[in-house]
């Protein structure tokens, strides 16, 4: 829980809390997008056909109300007779093709079948109309605003490293990583600062520890002598060969100091230090080795390139 945007609140906020809504977000999408793709497969056959409608049956009804026109020969009688037999003939012509239609419909079902359309007539498959495929962008968003929240870069939380280059992967991990170390030291750090004070206190307590003055003057002194710095693992680094040659730039710059450099590498710079010369003492002095810790000089590689820092020798 991290009180850091809520001061003074009794319990703390977290990380979670945020990417509630953004995970169910996520779900819902998935649902969505798993039911598109099942009715995509789901499709409807219809026929088009010029077959009577209503409209045709009121238009056959304004043919029956029409007058007779003025150069008809006959009277009311023949002009009803002529109009009616019209009629007839249509619902004739229509009976006939429905009554076809009946016993050549087409089957999908049965793949060896070949079906018959009437003239005028066209087959039409119908299929779920979607929008375009937004699924990749719009997961892809909400997982970063996932990853965020919880502290982890986007790469990492959705294992896509797709495109990922150095330059981007280290500006990934200087975005998140001020978040990683706020963390480290209000959740993790407290816990093992308290586990250890209390073991150094019982230790100097019964004697196991000596301690110039006694307990007393460990008590008097206790948050000085229990003062401790937390080195949590390295930072990640996208190309450890650049991350070594850029630490080494920023010391020979004045830049930055052991301390500083072995502290990104979750390392204490005295620990480092002493161990350092206790292999050489061993490799140097004892074996008589060369020093693995001499800097080569004097255009040592081909070519001069270890001791510019270059990897491949340039072209002369």
């Amino acid at each position: 829980m991290d009180r850091g945007a809520n001061p003074g609140a009794p319990r703390g906020i977290s990380p979670m809390a945020p990417i509630f809504k953004v995970i169910a977000q996520y779900d819902q999408l998935a649902d969505a997008t798993l039911a598109t793709a099942l009715l995509q497969t789901v499709f409807a056959a219809t026929i088009k056909s010029p077959e009577p409608t209503e409209q045709a049956m009121q238009a056959l009804q304004t043919l029956a109300d029409t007058e007779q026109p003025a150069g008809w020969e006959g009277g009311a009688d023949t002009w009803s007779n002529h109009v009616g037999g019209i009629m007839s003939d249509l619902i004739d012509v229509w009976g006939q093709r429905i009554e076809a239609l009946k016993g050549g419909g087409i089957n999908l079902a049965d793949s060896a079948r070949i079906g018959h359309l009437g003239p005028g007539e066209e087959l039409m498959f119908h299929t779920a109309q979607t929008p375009g495929n937004n699924y990749q962008p719009f997961t892809a968003n909400l997982k970063r605003e996932a990853a965020r929240c919880i502290g982890v870069t986007a790469t990492s939380a959705s294992m896509d490293f797709n495109g990922a280059t150095y330059s981007s992967v280290r500006m990934e991990t200087a975005t998140i990583w001020p978040l990683a170390v706020r963390r480290r030291e209000r959740v993790p750090a407290p816990l093992a600062q308290g586990v250890m004070e209390a073991w150094l206190d019982e230790e100097i307590a019964s004697g196991r520890i000596p301690f110039k003055g006694g307990y007393r003057a460990f008590a008097a002194n206790r948050d000085k002598v229990c003062w401790s710095e937390w080195q949590g693992p390295a930072a990640p680094t996208a190309d450890d060969y650049k991350a070594a040659m850029a630490a080494g730039v920023r010391i020979e710059k004045g830049l930055s100091s052991l301390s500083d450099e072995c502290a990104l590498f979750g390392r204490d710079w005295e620990e480092t230090a002493r161990q350092r010369a206790r292999e050489r003492q061993v490799v140097v002095d004892e074996l008589g080795l060369p020093d693995p810790f001499q800097r080569m000089s004097g255009g040592a590689g081909p070519d001069g390139a270890a001791a510019d820092g270059r990897r491949e020798p340039e072209a002369a």
